[in-house]
């Protein structure tokens, strides 16, 4: 006898069917006033004593609807539950409801965790999917007092065509809100939902790959809703014989612990390399999940490839000092492959890529552990230079001619640090690159400066003239 033919490990208590969204996606179909044949205060306490008497430890309790703030009694029944020594949760709207004074009661009432729904990374996205403007506004407004009152947090997003293309922005989202889960709820078509809006199989098990690859790589945990086949694809990553995560004896706790993991490399930032047949190759850098490209990043590293009759090989080199990183002996590194096949118009990936996407979807990359703790060296760069010009004006008859040379010294002092001395006055500093969790872009150029950031970061430099040293410090924050 199985430990789910005993009991649930989830009970969910539709409180009620009032709210004040019009989501498109409603199974409850919600309604602006409250339906008479709600369960009373008392009823709701006689229904948690049946779940606390499924026995030692029960059932995980999730309080919804509708909005259940829209329950005056909604305080008393959460303090009711944790008296009883349920773990109770609950999912209110984002609407101005949600007050810190609310959220204050409910934190001494005994709450173990509320969580909020995200489903879109814009404004205009999630409020569309919600049916009211403003919608976005106050769930960030709740996210940010829930996480002032050490309330553990958790957040949901319906995963459908509207949504599947803004997952990556949002599990950036879901991990800046330091969540301690994402509940990925897969379209069902009832209530208000749009059969049409469901995904295809081959577009579930694509975001499942895609969800399952985040393990490891954040600080929160990923579940599903009507996609039980996660399991079977968590299953298959680990490999025969692993032990298997989850299930009841794990079940959370009432209060969180949540540490906060350090950068990830595959956090939407990262290097491509690309090698033909031949021998020819070609390297990018990448940034914002592929959003900003940099292809004139001309990075150090070799490839030697060999024909045979059964295809060809590629062996390829990269030096650690040309991928800039933070050191750690148990870091996680993000991995993907990815071959062109163009007489059958085929692209093939290690890590499965949605088709509306490509290789330059950093976080949907595979994961490589065990490597030791690598160093980048020195990562010191000198470069001596010469530059020389022959000019005559259109009716002049003498050649005026001139001739510079100099060195330049590039040293990486940390990963997002570098110094670069130039003696001569005339170089093009090589872009310093690290990663970032809000990249953007940032050209400095000065006389015959130029500096290149693809990954975000800050310039200051101390420059006088071109016969002088010249001396600039770049952080990249």
């Amino acid at each position: 006898m199985g430990p789910f033919d005993r009991a649930p490990f989830i009970v969910i208590w539709e409180t009620t069917r009032a709210c004040a969204l019009a989501c498109v996606h409603c199974r409850a179909e919600a309604m602006p006033q409250r339906d008479p044949r709600e369960l009373t205060t008392d009823e709701g306490r006689a229904l948690m004593d049946r779940v606390v008497a499924f026995g030692d430890p029960p059932p995980l309790l999730v309080l919804t609807g509708g909005d259940p703030l829209r329950r005056p009694d909604i305080v008393e029944l959460v303090a009711y539950g944790s008296h009883r020594g349920l773990s109770v949760s609950l999912t209110p709207s984002g609407t101005a409801a949600v007050t810190e004074a609310r959220l204050r009661a409910l934190r001494d009432a005994g709450l173990a965790r509320l969580a909020v729904s995200l489903d879109g990374a814009t404004a205009e996205a999630h409020d569309a999917f919600r049916g009211v403007v403003g919608s976005h506004h106050h769930t960030l407004k709740i996210v940010e007092r829930t996480r002032a009152l050490g309330l553990p947090l958790q957040i949901n997003t319906t995963v459908c065509r509207r949504t599947v293309g803004d997952l990556p922005a949002l599990a950036r989202q879901v991990e800046e809100f330091g969540a301690v889960l994402w509940a990925l709820f897969f379209l069902i078509p009832v209530g208000r939902a749009d059969a049409g809006e469901a995904l295809g199989p081959n577009e579930i098990e694509a975001v499942l790959e895609w969800a399952a690859g985040l393990g490891g790589r954040v600080p929160f945990g990923v579940k599903t809703t009507e996609a039980p086949q996660f399991h079977r694809v968590l299953a298959q990553r680990r490999g025969p014989g692993a032990p298997a995560s989850g299930g009841r004896g794990e079940r959370p706790a009432v209060t969180d612990t949540v540490r906060r993991a350090g950068r990830a490399v595959t956090d939407g930032n990262g290097f491509v390399f690309v090698v033909n047949p031949a021998g020819a190759k070609s390297d990018t850098q990448i940034a914002n999940e592929g959003r900003d490209v940099n292809t004139n990043w001309d990075a150090v590293w070799n490839v030697a490839t060999t024909r045979s009759e059964n295809g060809w090989t590629a062996e390829i080199r990269i030096p650690f000092k040309t991928l800039r990183f933070e050191r750690g002996a148990d870091r996680i590194w993000g991995v993907n492959f990815s071959r062109h096949i163009r007489r059958k118009n085929e692209v093939d990936y290690w890590s499965p890529v949605p088709r509306v996407y490509n290789l330059y979807r950093a976080s949907m990359a595979g994961t490589l552990g065990g490597l030791p703790d690598a160093s980048q060296g020195r990562n010191l760069r000198v470069k001596p230079w010469i530059a020389a010009d022959v000019t005559r004006g259109l009716a002049g008859d003498d050649f005026d001619r001139d001739a510079h040379a100099g060195l330049d010294v590039k040293y990486g002092v940390t990963p997002s640090l570098t110094l670069v001395y130039d003696w001569g006055g005339a170089f093009v500093a090589q872009p310093a690159v690290t990663f970032s969790r809000d990249p953007f872009r940032f050209n400095f150029s000065y006389s015959y400066l130029t500096a290149d950031h693809l990954f975000g970061g800050s310039g200051v430099s101390l420059l006088r003239d071109r016969d002088n040293v010249l001396f600039q410090i770049e952080y990249v924050i």
